[in-house]
């Protein structure tokens, strides 16, 4: 599985990142012919962030009502921690988690998980969690920006 991460500071992340690390994830999708999964911790509390990520508020209302879009020719579902446990990980899905929970990043990277690629898109204010996965998988480096 190939790993990507984009982690800052909470007071330094842009709103054009989280449109830019969508973009990756979507042409990454692309290139791989395979769907997106955008993962979040929870549903309810993912609204404000999920709405950056997308061009038109529309898309991230279907995302969060459950509905799957196609964007850039990419099919992409919003998925939970709950929904993730509640079936397997696919090696036919680029995931793209936001903000992810440790509990999150620990369901995503579970020992039979043969996914695509992983990207985590974060904020580094209490994410130690995140920090010992980086160590751990020594993922990519998103540079956003630069």
């Amino acid at each position: 599985m190939e790993r990507y991460y984009f982690i800052d500071s909470w007071d330094n992340l842009q709103d054009g990142e989280h449109q830019a690390v969508m973009n990756f994830a979507l042409k990454l999708s692309k290139e791989l012919n395979t769907k997106l999964s955008v993962c979040v911790h929870s549903k309810s509390h993912c609204d404000q962030f999920l709405k950056k990520c997308f061009p038109s508020e529309s898309q991230a209302s279907k995302l969060l009502r459950g509905q799957r879009i196609v964007i850039q020719g990419v099919s992409v579902m919003l998925k939970s921690l709950k929904t993730l446990n509640n079936q397997s990980v696919l090696d036919t899905e680029i995931y793209l988690a936001l903000f992810p929970s440790k509990d999150l990043m620990s369901t995503l990277d579970r020992e039979n998980t043969n996914a695509a690629a992983l990207i985590v898109f974060s904020e580094s204010q209490h994410s130690e969690h995140l920090v010992e996965w980086i160590d751990e998988y020594q993922p990519a480096r998103l540079k956003i920006g630069e």
